[in-house]
Formats: C-alpha cells, sequence, structure tokens
C-alpha cells in the first residue's frame, strides 16, 4: 500500500505518524520460525539484513507479516541524523559497519498466527502491531498520534522530510490508496536531519 500526495490538510480524523527515509520493506517470520525480506519492488534482502532478522526471528511470534521502514542513525553535532546513504551501503554493498546500524521500523502488521489483518481497519492493525511486536532494539513499532498541522510542524523540525497521514478506518489495500496521504516538509528542518542523498 502506497501513499498518495496529501496537497492540503484533510477533513476529519486522521493519525499521523513521522516519514521515515530509507528502504520500505515486508518482513516475514514464518510458521518455521525462518525469517525472510523483501523490498517493495520484490528484491530479496534477507541475506543483507540476516543480523537484524536473527533479533526479530529469536524474539517474534510466528508467524507474522510486517510492513515497515529500514533505517540507519548516526550522531552529530546536531544530534541523532537520519543516514540514507547508510542503508544504501549496507544493502547494495553488503557494508558491515552500515549493517549493524540498521533499524527497522514496523508500521503495520498484516498478518499474524494465520490470519490476514489487511481487511480490519488501521486502528486495529496497529494496536495488534504493538501487542505482538518484540521488545528489540533495532526493531520498533513507528510512533502515531492524532493528526494535526502543529504535530506535522514539530516532526519536521526534528529534522524529518514530512509525515504521513493515515484514515483510521483504512484498510491495507495495494496500490496508491489516498486513506494514506504523505504531508512533506515546506522548508528545510532543523536538528534531526537526513543525509546522504535523496531516495
Amino acid at each position: 500500500m502506497l501513499c498518495a500526495t496529501a496537497r492540503s490538510w484533510p477533513a476529519g480524523v486522521w493519525v499521523e505518524q513521522p516519514k521515515w527515509d530509507g528502504f520500505r520493506l515486508l518482513v516475514e517470520v514464518d510458521s518455521r520460525g525462518q525469517a525472510h525480506a523483501w523490498s517493495r519492488h520484490g528484491t530479496v534482502l534477507t541475506r543483507q539484513i540476516a543480523d537484524l532478522l536473527a533479533s526479530l526471528r529469536s524474539e517474534a511470534p510466528a508467524p507474522l507479516l510486517l510492513d515497515g521502514e529500514l533505517v540507519a542513525l548516526a550522531n552529530s553535532d546536531r544530534g541523532p541524523v537520519q543516514d540514507f546513504g547508510a542503508v544504501c551501503r549496507a544493502v547494495l554493498r553488503n557494508d558491515p559497519l552500515d549493517q549493524a546500524r540498521l533499524q527497522f521500523v514496523a508500521f503495520d502488521l498484516l498478518a499474524f498466527d494465520g490470519a490476514d489483518l489487511r481487511l480490519q481497519p488501521l486502528t486495529d492493525r496497529d494496536l495488534r502491531l504493538r501487542e505482538v511486536l518484540p521488545s528489540v532494539p533495532n526493531i520498533v513499532p513507528i510512533q502515531s498520534w492524532p493528526a494535526a498541522p502543529s504535530a506535522h510542524d514539530a516532526v519536521v523540525e526534528l529534522g524529518f522530510e514530512g509525515t504521513v497521514l493515515k484514515h483510521p478506518s483504512s484498510l491495507y489495500r495495494p496500490g496508491r490508496r489516498t486513506a494514506w496521504r504523505k504531508r512533506k516538509a515546506r522548508h528545510r528542518a532543523r536538528g534531526f536531519v537526513r543525509r546522504g542523498g535523496a531516495k
């Protein structure tokens, strides 16, 4: 499921999440306890993030299927920054130092214990995600809050490139959907900024 672009603030009640800058991934722990990962274009990335998947495999209940973003953080004199270049080096060049810095930010639970959750509302999937996701330092659920323009501005000030607005009742459907809308920053952020080039 992909986001449409929000050119204006939508009416009604929405959920807001920070827009992370990394590689979109589907991550599965199958019924045998084996973990697998694919990019949104279908490229298998299991080997490139084997250490991260090992920590999930050892702690997560199986089977489950997660949607999320593979990201990396670095430190600077302004504090932590997102480092998209490190994600590229980890995945495309198999750089071990950058692979050790990877994190998976999970923002949706698509299946769990044999049940397909894609036709359940976002609020239900989000609750289940936080219930079943193991407490592993490099695998975390995304932060969510009631959407508001002031909250969007605060996230941008931290250095994110914007936010994603999701309708609470949205089902998980393939393709670009207006039930998920990305709201981009209008100015250069300070503090928690992205480095390493654009996607």
